[in-house]
């Protein structure tokens, strides 16, 4: 019979108390960009996509709804398509 508590072993030593700084200043900043991206991608889609056809609701809806992969096929793929047949 096992009585008492053990206290957990420590798995990773050497980053104790740093796992917030790690936190902090390395996967914060990272997600914080890729939030404004997709933030920024929505404006984008929202202010300069043509009204013509549904190309403007099926990308209101790919960009939420895929994260940061829908913002960045959406900036990679059809922003430069659409600046070369709207010029905008």
């Amino acid at each position: 019979m096992i009585t008492g508590s053990a206290a957990p072993a420590n798995v990773v030593p050497f980053l104790e108390g740093r796992i917030d700084m790690i936190f902090m200043f390395f996967i914060l900043p990272i997600v914080i960009c890729a939030c404004i991206f997709r933030i920024w991608a929505l404006v984008d889609c929202l202010t300069k996509e043509s009204d013509t056809g549904k190309t403007e609701i099926a990308w209101l809806l790919a960009i939420p709804l895929a994260h940061i992969v829908g913002a960045a096929i959406y900036y990679f793929v059809r922003r430069p398509q659409r600046h070369a047949e709207l010029g905008r």
